[in-house]
């Protein structure tokens, strides 16, 4: 019987040092890649988002450009095309060339900048590495309340991000042309509202 708990309890330590392992493995990640991205003052890229809504089964797939600063970010749609949505420190603006509408409204709680989810999320999450390959590493972040983050990540920068909740609906960034710390003009972050146009103000 000696015998049999002293073998039990060697499996318990060996099970607990592999999840110990990978904690360590994936905090020494996530310390490079906060790293990384802290010496990052500008960044743009192009981007493929693929949008599913579990209910209907429906999916939608869209591109564009990201580009953001310190305190501005601009996601500008070439499909479908026209479409932005501009983040300030202060609230959204998004505009329809289509339907010649612009919604303005108070800036949501989340950040969408990929990095500040993935601080958002880290610590209250149960993480998981997977190595990819072609030199990619895989995260999977499950929260309690059923959200999942799926994060791929090559030379410390994010290049897939895919976000979903409990139901299943999700949404999904694909990265390339990553460039970073060049100059961008502050007139990147303005467009021209016409005259004619709906405005929708939400804000307070």
């Amino acid at each position: 019987m000696a015998i049999l708990k002293i073998s039990f309890l060697f499996i318990l330590l060996i099970g607990f040092s592999a999840v110990y392992a990978q904690d360590s493995a994936l905090d020494k990640i996530y310390l490079e890649i906060i790293t990384e991205y802290e010496k990052i003052s500008t960044f743009q890229a192009d981007f493929t988002q693929k949008n599913y809504w579990a209910e209907p089964d429906i999916s939608q797939e869209s591109t564009g450009k990201i580009i953001y600063n310190s305190d501005k970010l601009l996601l500008s749609y070439s499909d479908p095309e026209g479409q932005k949505m501009i983040l300030d420190s202060t609230f959204v603006t998004l505009y329809d060339p289509n339907s010649n509408q612009v919604m303005i409204t108070a800036k949501a709680e989340q950040n969408i900048k990929p990095i500040e989810l993935i601080k958002q999320y880290w610590n209250n999450s149960e993480k998981k590495f997977l190595e990819n390959e072609n030199g990619f590493n895989k995260i999977v972040l499950k929260t309690d309340d059923g959200q999942k983050i799926i994060l791929q990540i090559k030379k410390n920068l994010i290049f897939f991000l895919e976000l979903s909740d409990f139901e299943n609906n999700s949404v999904s960034y694909y990265f390339k042309n990553i460039v970073t710390n060049i100059a961008i003009p502050d007139s990147i972050f303005i467009f021209e509202i016409l005259e004619d146009a709906n405005v929708i103000d939400t804000r307070e």
